[in-house]
């Protein structure tokens, strides 16, 4: 299962002006390291997996991030939003599979079996 994770990037300082040195810091490194992969996930689980990970600059309009920080019951921050896309999940669940023992090929109405390989 593939998914795309959003998150909602805020700077939590006093000054506005360092709130803005900030943001932009990380988008400069967002944007000149858009994949993440091998190294750059040491230290997680995803690390020894060799998944690659991309994070894409998502521009929400300034009415979505406000419902989110009215939700919050926050005063709005700064803020901005990115997607990284693509975490795989494989599922707890186990298959039975069972080996195929006598293969039958059916045309029509009548079947023949396959001769074995």
């Amino acid at each position: 299962m593939a998914l795309d994770l959003n998150y909602l990037i805020t700077p939590l300082l006093k000054a506005p002006r360092d709130q803005q040195i900030v943001l932009g810091k990380i988008m400069q490194v967002l944007y000149d390291r858009p994949s993440l992969e091998g190294a750059d996930m040491t230290g997680t689980t995803l690390g020894a997996t060799g998944e690659k990970l991309r994070v894409l600059f998502n521009p929400a309009s300034l009415d979505d991030i406000a419902r989110v920080w009215d939700a919050l019951e926050t005063p709005y921050h700064l803020s901005i939003c990115y997607t990284v896309r693509v975490t795989m999940l494989d599922s707890k669940q186990e298959q039975a599979q069972q080996r195929v023992v006598n293969p039958q090929v059916q045309y029509g109405q009548g079947s023949a079996p396959v001769p074995p390989v």
